[in-house]
């Protein structure tokens, strides 16, 4: 059979979940009459390097696969680069599985020796099914693509390829079509507002017709490219798509190990971002890509409950930049009513309150939250709308309402100051009961970032791009400078920078934050007895302390369940308890308790750390109304 269209999902994409973008293009493209086939080449080399190992290494060869082999290996398109050079017309070699002392590194080796034959596996599979066009999606990589499209347009040149992705927009995709000529067409932008039209040239004619975000070749082949203005976001697009089609990815994980895994369904219910007006300084998004745009209550819960029928699959992950919490938690809550027990994976704010945590749960299993810092200096240079008061907050919420926040602690940017870090290195073992980040990572100056448009501003100067293995390609096909500039996604820079010893204090503290809160035996918790007797039970410190606070302390406590200041706490107290108390006594309760580290204080405000009641009733006569929060556009009913 042949097929009008064949989109590639290539090594080293996740292969325990399909891929959205295959997905959705690929039921866009059939609803406008096209026959497709989505094709899963990075489950398809799982499956081919499993006959070729000694079976005693199946199991590392899964865990490289199926634990995500970026955190593995710091750079898998290296595993892909040694093909790039080698234009051999023979039949690649067989690699052989060679054991060693270090497992993982003699895995890398044996993938890599593999990729040669596996590009000719996987020419045959798309020769056989003989696609007029072939799409690649790139969203984090960008070599084993561009390898198997000059694998096909050196054998079949009258198969046209099509390029779109993340990696795709801006000038990285003019660049990419320039130096590249076996591509012939990159999609910038979002391609499902451009496929039908395109297909329709390319099966008909073989050249497009000018549409906004397209880059082409006049002629195939042609060093003249047509480049489009960039597209402009449809805002109603993400209302107007059919559920993305993964049948074809079911199909072929069938009687595989990996159907045996935890397959997760990736799906959308936004794009863009709610806080794009204040874009995050570090950010890499285009600006046109962030634009907010939102699904309705009804196509989110149709969607959700047609993938999970149609693959018996109850595990999403919202692909979402930053999730419309608010839609989330109806959407959990529509999805149960109709009987369904789905649980989802998604990514949030930090302004998430109380209320709206505990709606979420059961429904969101884990949120990666943007906290990025604890450091409000710090997280006021990267412009991130919110305080380490904010960050700690939410962070007692998740452990209260049992939904997994995951997060990453960032650093390098310009105009940071060694005590902005100090301060988190004293009070960092105080949230040993809360979530800790995944990692410490350094700033990454990304094309489209507030730092790359204005260096100037930031005192930052540009070195030019970042090493990789698509630029020296460029390079050794005598590509310029700025061409290979031009390609780039992230930048090398120079700008004054604290001391390291500073950060490798903050690694040591963050790790031991880590370690202590995996061990699951350090714990700070309040336990309400009555109205006049609260209890905290602090394991922080490897030993049981406790505190008992009476009705005055106990409602100072809670009070500060959200923030507040000692003269809202004065206000409240006035109003719900018969005996007055003074500022004076408010503030040395608040003082002894941030130096208990049972609170955490900054700028006047202070912040009750111990996990509280679910319950809400359960503390009511004590707590001050939550402070107000920073809310995104209302885009939909509560």
């Amino acid at each position: 059979m042949s097929f009008d269209f064949g989109m590639v999902n290539m090594p080293f994409a996740d292969c325990t979940m399909p891929s959205l973008q295959c997905g959705t293009i690929h039921s866009t493209a059939a609803a406008a009459g096209f026959d497709v086939k989505s094709y899963y080449f990075n489950v398809e080399l799982l499956i081919f390097l499993e006959t070729r190992i000694d079976p005693d290494a199946i199991r590392d060869l899964h865990e490289f696969f199926l634990l995500r082999p970026d955190a593995v290996t710091p750079a898998p398109e290296r595993c892909f680069d040694s093909a790039l050079y080698e234009q051999s017309g023979g039949t690649p070699e067989t690699a052989v599985y060679v054991p060693s002392a270090d497992r993982r590194q003699s895995i890398v080796d044996f993938v890599r020796a593999s990729i040669p034959e596996f590009l000719e596996h996987c020419f045959e599979l798309l020769v056989a099914d003989r696609p007029r066009v072939v799409g690649f999606t790139c969203t984090f990589q960008r070599v084993p693509q561009l390898l198997l499209a000059k694998l096909l347009k050196a054998r079949r040149p009258d198969t046209i390829i099509v390029f779109g992705g993340s990696q795709m927009e801006g000038k990285m995709g003019q660049a990419f079509c320039q130096t590249f000529p076996v591509v012939d067409v990159v999609v910038r932008g979002e391609g499902e507002e451009v496929i039908a039209e395109l297909l329709t040239d390319l099966c008909s004619s073989g050249t497009p017709t000018p549409q906004p975000g397209l880059v082409f070749r006049t002629t195939p082949q042609s060093p003249v490219l047509e480049v489009c203005d960039e597209a402009t976001p449809k805002h109603s697009i993400v209302r107007e798509l059919d559920p993305p089609n993964y049948d074809d990815y079911f199909e072929r994980i069938r009687g595989t190990q990996i159907a045996d895994e935890r397959v997760v369904l990736p799906v959308e219910t936004s794009r863009g971002c709610w806080w794009f007006k204040h874009k995050c300084k570090f950010c890499g998004r285009s600006e046109d890509n962030l634009t907010f745009r939102l699904k309705t209550l009804d196509q989110a819960t149709a969607e959700f409950i047609y993938l999970a029928e149609r693959h018996g699959v109850s595990e999403f992950f919202c692909v979402d930049p930053c999730v419309a919490e608010k839609l989330i938690a109806r959407l959990g809550e529509e999805t149960a009513a109709r009987g369904h027990q789905f649980h989802t994976w998604c990514q949030g704010r930090v302004g998430l309150d109380e209320a709206i945590v505990r709606r979420l749960e059961g429904f969101v299993q884990t949120m990666f939250l943007g906290i990025e810092s604890l450091s409000t200096p710090v997280l006021t240079l990267m412009r991130k709308g919110q305080t380490a008061i904010d960050c700690i907050r939410v962070l007692r919420y998740g452990a209260e309402s049992g939904i997994r926040f995951t997060w990453n602690f960032l650093f390098g940017f310009p105009f940071e100051k060694e005590e902005h870090y100090q301060r988190v290195i004293g009070f960092a073992p105080a949230l040993r009961h809360l979530s800790p980040p995944m990692g410490l990572n350094p700033l990454q100056i990304d094309r489209a970032s507030v730092y790359f448009d204005q260096p100037d501003e930031h005192g930052v100067e540009l070195l030019g791009p970042v090493p990789g293995v698509i630029g020296d390609l460029a390079r050794s096909l005598g590509g310029s400078d700025q061409l290979v500039a031009d390609l780039a996604e992230t930048f090398r820079a120079d700008f004054p920078r604290i001391d390291s010893a500073v950060i490798t204090e903050l690694h040591n503290v963050l790790e031991d934050w880590r370690r202590h809160y995996h061990e699951n035996k350090h714990r700070l918790w309040c336990e309400i007895r009555s109205p006049s007797l609260v209890v905290l039970f602090d394991y922080r410190r490897g030993r049981t302390d406790a505190y008992e606070l009476n009705e005055f302390t106990a409602a100072v406590y809670l009070a500060c369940s959200a923030g507040a200041t000692a003269m809202d706490i004065v206000r409240m107290l006035d109003e719900r308890m018969s005996v007055s108390h003074s500022l004076k006594e408010v503030e040395e309760f608040l003082h002894d308790a941030v130096a208990a580290q049972l609170m955490y204080e900054e700028d006047g405000r202070f912040l009750a750390l111990a996990l509280l009641p679910k319950n809400p009733e359960a503390r009511a006569v004590f707590c001050a109304p939550p402070q107000k929060e920073i809310e995104p556009p209302v885009l939909c009913d509560s």
